[in-house]
């Protein structure tokens, strides 16, 4: 694999990243630079090879590994190879093929990895981001990724191809629920996600979303004001009423500390207006 691997300096403003215990985030660093990744950062790599690389107990190691996994970062695979796969890899244009020729590369590289059904859910969700990549390069990575599929499926995919099938990762649900940050009515909200994700009501413009795309709506969320001020609907009620869909109301200018001090002040000036008489009106 190459030598050099980019990591970008905003991974520290990332949504998830910085909210890791360090074990994780060393973990999805490792995933991000090991000599055994692929550019595209679908691979195999154990977790024989990765305690020892990190120098990591495996009870150590395995909690890491459900944590970044719980947090939709990391997807493992869970029988047969042992595959490693980033799932917003090729949404950044960074991470995109430089040139024609590394098309080609990376096909090559895909070409190596063992057809399983781990791998095809991969490519169905490289295949979901379609609209949110506009790199050509990556396109074409991933329209070539999808010959790979056998032909049946390939039959199957053409004859539904007016459909807009949920493409959803494996758990999606418990990603979902660690992501969501008001944890209240599991089942509830775990009916309302069977619901949503079996959603194929085109003609009321109604489709199943994409896993990316409810986590992107909780991004967008959680930067709103009403979040801010803890005003959070039950997990259910947001999934139900499809929110990720809506544009959350402007959020605030004021920096948090900012907020403090004029709630402050605010105070203060109530007890003063308690508290102080004027000049002359004594009694």
């Amino acid at each position: 694999m190459s030598r050099y691997r980019k990591v970008l300096s905003k991974i520290w403003s990332d949504d998830k990243f910085p909210f890791l215990s360090l074990p994780a985030r060393l973990l999805f660093l490792y995933h991000l630079t090991s000599e055994r990744a692929t550019p595209f950062l679908l691979y195999i790599e154990g977790a024989g090879a990765m305690a020892d690389a990190l120098r990591m107990p495996s009870p150590s190691l395995r909690e890491a590994m459900r944590e970044v996994s719980g947090k939709g970062l990391v997807w493992y695979g869970n029988s047969g190879p042992d595959f490693v796969f980033i799932p917003r890899a090729l949404t950044y244009k960074e991470n995109a093929p430089e040139s024609p020729n590394a098309v080609k590369t990376w096909v090559k590289l895909f070409s190596d990895l063992p057809k399983t059904p781990f791998l095809f859910k991969c490519i169905d969700h490289w295949r979901s981001l379609g609209v949110g990549i506009d790199h050509a390069f990556t396109k074409a990575f991933i329209t070539a990724t999808l010959m790979a599929r056998p032909i049946q499926e390939q039959e199957q995919e053409q004859e539904q191809e007016q459909e807009n099938p949920p493409i959803i990762p494996p758990g999606g649900f418990n990603a979902f629920w660690a992501e969501y940050p008001n944890r209240v009515g599991k089942g509830a909200a775990e009916a309302a996600w069977r619901k949503v994700m079996s959603c194929r009501d085109q003609h009321k413009g109604k489709v199943a979303p994409t896993f990316q795309t409810v986590s992107d709506g909780i991004v967008k969320w959680r930067g709103s004001q009403k979040w801010h001020d803890g005003y959070i609907p039950n997990p259910a009620t947001w999934l139900n009423q499809r929110r990720w869909e809506d544009e959350p109301p402007p959020v605030s200018m004021l920096s948090d500390k900012t907020r403090g001090n004029v709630e402050a002040l605010k105070g203060a000036a109530d007890l003063i207006k308690q508290h102080w008489t004027p000049r002359g009106t004594e009694p």
